[in-house]
Protein backbone atom coordinates (compact mmCIF):
# COMPACT_ATOMS: atom_id res chain seq x y z
CA UNK A 1 0.00 0.00 0.00
CA UNK A 2 1.11 3.40 -0.18
CA UNK A 3 0.71 4.22 3.11
CA UNK A 4 -1.77 7.29 2.59
CA UNK A 5 -3.90 5.79 5.55
CA UNK A 6 -1.89 3.32 7.61
CA UNK A 7 2.37 2.38 7.33
CA UNK A 8 2.82 1.05 4.23
CA UNK A 9 2.80 -2.78 4.05
CA UNK A 10 3.17 -4.82 1.14
CA UNK A 11 0.46 -6.91 -0.90
CA UNK A 12 0.47 -10.08 -2.90
CA UNK A 13 -1.55 -9.76 -6.32
CA UNK A 14 -1.32 -12.34 -8.44
CA UNK A 15 -0.76 -11.57 -12.54
CA UNK A 16 -4.21 -14.04 -13.12
CA UNK A 17 -5.87 -11.22 -10.60
CA UNK A 18 -4.46 -8.03 -12.83
CA UNK A 19 -5.80 -9.52 -15.95
CA UNK A 20 -9.30 -10.45 -14.58
CA UNK A 21 -9.62 -7.01 -13.50
CA UNK A 22 -8.42 -5.80 -16.35
CA UNK A 23 -11.32 -7.98 -18.27
CA UNK A 24 -13.82 -6.31 -16.03
CA UNK A 25 -12.91 -2.71 -17.15
CA UNK A 26 -12.69 -3.99 -20.74
CA UNK A 27 -16.49 -5.70 -20.69
CA UNK A 28 -17.68 -3.19 -18.94
CA UNK A 29 -16.49 -0.29 -21.57
CA UNK A 30 -15.02 0.98 -18.75
CA UNK A 31 -12.19 2.25 -21.29
CA UNK A 32 -12.56 2.31 -24.95
CA UNK A 33 -9.56 2.24 -27.37
CA UNK A 34 -10.46 5.59 -28.09
CA UNK A 35 -9.90 7.25 -24.73
CA UNK A 36 -7.42 9.41 -22.95
CA UNK A 37 -7.04 8.18 -19.38
CA UNK A 38 -6.34 10.49 -16.51
CA UNK A 39 -5.71 9.33 -13.08
CA UNK A 40 -4.88 11.28 -9.81
CA UNK A 41 -4.79 8.08 -7.49
CA UNK A 42 -1.38 7.52 -5.77
CA UNK A 43 0.98 5.03 -7.34
CA UNK A 44 -0.05 1.94 -5.07
CA UNK A 45 -3.75 1.71 -5.37
CA UNK A 46 -5.64 -0.91 -6.97
CA UNK A 47 -7.76 0.41 -8.87
CA UNK A 48 -5.11 3.08 -10.64
CA UNK A 49 -3.03 -0.63 -11.12
CA UNK A 50 -6.49 -2.12 -12.88
CA UNK A 51 -7.16 1.17 -14.85
CA UNK A 52 -3.39 1.30 -16.36
CA UNK A 53 -3.38 -2.73 -16.94
CA UNK A 54 -6.52 -2.54 -18.71
CA UNK A 55 -5.25 0.82 -20.51
CA UNK A 56 -2.24 -1.04 -21.85
CA UNK A 57 -3.93 -4.01 -23.23
CA UNK A 58 -6.67 -1.66 -25.60
CA UNK A 59 -3.57 0.97 -26.29
CA UNK A 60 -5.20 3.71 -24.62
CA UNK A 61 -3.00 6.16 -23.52
CA UNK A 62 -2.82 7.36 -19.81
CA UNK A 63 -1.53 10.27 -17.64
CA UNK A 64 -0.78 10.65 -14.07
CA UNK A 65 -0.62 13.59 -11.85
CA UNK A 66 0.59 13.05 -8.50
CA UNK A 67 -0.52 16.77 -7.55
CA UNK A 68 -3.96 18.72 -6.89
CA UNK A 69 -5.59 18.87 -10.04
CA UNK A 70 -7.16 21.91 -10.89
CA UNK A 71 -9.54 22.82 -13.05
CA UNK A 72 -6.84 24.11 -15.52
CA UNK A 73 -4.55 21.29 -15.81
CA UNK A 74 -7.90 19.32 -16.71
CA UNK A 75 -8.72 21.66 -19.38
CA UNK A 76 -5.10 21.05 -20.59
CA UNK A 77 -4.80 17.42 -20.71
CA UNK A 78 -8.17 16.97 -22.10
CA UNK A 79 -8.86 13.51 -20.74
CA UNK A 80 -12.23 11.56 -21.57
CA UNK A 81 -11.82 9.16 -18.35
CA UNK A 82 -10.47 10.68 -15.19
CA UNK A 83 -9.96 8.27 -12.18
CA UNK A 84 -10.02 9.92 -8.83
CA UNK A 85 -10.08 10.06 -5.01
CA UNK A 86 -13.48 11.83 -3.48
CA UNK A 87 -11.86 15.09 -2.84
CA UNK A 88 -10.61 15.79 -6.55
CA UNK A 89 -13.80 15.16 -7.78
CA UNK A 90 -15.19 17.67 -4.92
CA UNK A 91 -12.29 20.36 -5.20
CA UNK A 92 -13.01 20.50 -9.51
CA UNK A 93 -16.98 20.77 -8.54
CA UNK A 94 -16.11 23.97 -6.56
CA UNK A 95 -13.60 25.34 -8.74
CA UNK A 96 -16.50 24.12 -12.03
CA UNK A 97 -19.00 26.36 -10.10
CA UNK A 98 -17.42 29.11 -9.17
CA UNK A 99 -15.73 29.84 -12.75
CA UNK A 100 -19.34 28.72 -14.77
CA UNK A 101 -21.14 31.26 -12.14
CA UNK A 102 -18.61 34.42 -12.64
CA UNK A 103 -19.42 33.86 -16.49
CA UNK A 104 -23.07 34.32 -15.48
CA UNK A 105 -24.60 37.41 -15.74
CA UNK A 106 -27.27 37.02 -12.73
CA UNK A 107 -24.91 35.87 -10.60
CA UNK A 108 -25.56 32.12 -10.88
CA UNK A 109 -29.51 32.11 -11.36
CA UNK A 110 -29.54 29.39 -14.00
CA UNK A 111 -26.98 27.53 -12.55
CA UNK A 112 -28.76 27.37 -9.43
CA UNK A 113 -31.69 26.19 -10.91
CA UNK A 114 -30.00 23.58 -13.28
CA UNK A 115 -28.55 22.29 -9.82
CA UNK A 116 -31.80 22.08 -8.13
CA UNK A 117 -33.13 20.65 -11.14
CA UNK A 118 -30.40 17.79 -10.72
CA UNK A 119 -30.98 17.21 -7.42
CA UNK A 120 -34.60 16.34 -7.60
CA UNK A 121 -34.03 14.44 -10.21
CA UNK A 122 -31.51 12.38 -8.39
CA UNK A 123 -33.78 12.20 -5.19
CA UNK A 124 -36.84 10.79 -7.55
CA UNK A 125 -33.87 8.12 -8.67
CA UNK A 126 -33.06 7.45 -5.06
CA UNK A 127 -36.49 6.36 -4.13
CA UNK A 128 -36.46 4.38 -7.67
CA UNK A 129 -39.94 5.67 -8.46
CA UNK A 130 -41.54 6.94 -11.70
CA UNK A 131 -39.97 10.72 -12.73
CA UNK A 132 -43.49 12.59 -13.51
CA UNK A 133 -43.35 14.26 -17.15
CA UNK A 134 -43.60 18.04 -16.30
CA UNK A 135 -40.41 17.05 -13.54
CA UNK A 136 -38.82 15.20 -16.75
CA UNK A 137 -39.49 17.89 -19.19
CA UNK A 138 -37.76 20.57 -17.19
CA UNK A 139 -35.20 18.13 -15.84
CA UNK A 140 -33.88 17.78 -19.99
CA UNK A 141 -33.32 21.22 -20.27
CA UNK A 142 -31.61 22.15 -17.20
CA UNK A 143 -29.32 18.91 -18.17
CA UNK A 144 -28.63 20.37 -21.63
CA UNK A 145 -28.23 23.59 -20.87
CA UNK A 146 -25.73 22.68 -17.57
CA UNK A 147 -24.01 20.32 -19.96
CA UNK A 148 -22.92 22.98 -22.51
CA UNK A 149 -21.76 25.25 -19.41
CA UNK A 150 -19.82 21.95 -17.89
CA UNK A 151 -18.03 20.90 -21.29
CA UNK A 152 -16.96 24.52 -21.74
CA UNK A 153 -14.99 23.96 -18.97
CA UNK A 154 -13.83 20.43 -18.72
CA UNK A 155 -13.48 19.99 -22.52
CA UNK A 156 -15.34 17.57 -24.70
CA UNK A 157 -13.76 14.66 -24.20
CA UNK A 158 -14.95 13.74 -20.96
CA UNK A 159 -17.15 10.56 -21.13
CA UNK A 160 -16.91 9.62 -17.10
CA UNK A 161 -14.71 10.54 -13.79
CA UNK A 162 -14.71 7.02 -12.10
CA UNK A 163 -14.64 7.92 -7.78
CA UNK A 164 -12.66 5.61 -5.80
CA UNK A 165 -12.10 5.14 -2.07
CA UNK A 166 -15.12 6.48 -0.78
CA UNK A 167 -18.69 7.88 -1.59
CA UNK A 168 -19.00 11.61 -3.24
CA UNK A 169 -19.83 14.70 -1.25
CA UNK A 170 -23.90 14.79 -1.99
CA UNK A 171 -24.61 17.08 -5.16
CA UNK A 172 -20.92 16.40 -6.60
CA UNK A 173 -22.12 13.62 -8.73
CA UNK A 174 -25.40 15.47 -10.34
Amino acid sequence: TDGVATAPRGAAHPHEAWVAMAEMIESARLLRPTDQLLTCLPWAHPASRAMEVASVRLGVPITAVERELELPLLQQLAPSVILALPSTFERLSEQLLAAIESDEPRGGVLLRWVLAAAQHRATWRRRRSFIPRIVHASLSSAERIALQRVRARLGPRIRVGVCTSGPLAAGVGE
